[in-house]
């Protein structure tokens, strides 16, 4: 299965530690999708968002047991969902991603999410709190 990811784990530091093993990856986007914080986190959510669109990555042939550690890590707030994403030279694939459960969507905020400044100010205290204990 290859997982489109838009958020945390676009850092392979951390998605090396909660899937437990390294995985290839490539830039891709996501259309018709938009991507916001959660309110009082430091990690994003998606919903579908007609004329918008989501970078991010993809990871390839993820397997099984890694699919097990991404759920469990993601938690019931995300709903895995079959998208189609472009990568970095256009071209379709298929993919797996996490989007945000229509019953929470009370947790998401007005505030777009930016990986630069995720990694910058953030990373530290998303991993002491979520993943550190993995």
């Amino acid at each position: 299965m290859n997982l489109f990811v838009y958020g945390t784990l676009m850092d392979p530091e951390i998605m090396r530690k909660v899937s437990g093993q390294k995985h290839t990856s490539k830039v891709a986007t996501l259309d018709g999708f938009m991507r916001k914080k959660i309110k009082d986190e430091v990690f994003p959510a998606m919903i579908p968002q007609q004329g918008s669109r989501v970078a991010g990555l993809v990871y390839f042939n993820v397997p099984t047991e890694s699919q097990r550690r991404l759920d469990q890590f993601e938690g019931a707030i995300y709903q895995k969902e079959e998208v189609l994403i472009f990568d970095d030279k256009n071209q379709p694939l298929r993919a797996q991603t996490y989007v945000l459960s229509e019953k929470y969507l009370n947790l998401l905020s007005e505030q777009d999410w930016d990986f630069d400044e995720f990694k910058l100010n953030n990373k530290h205290l998303f991993q002491k709190k979520y993943v550190d204990h993995i």
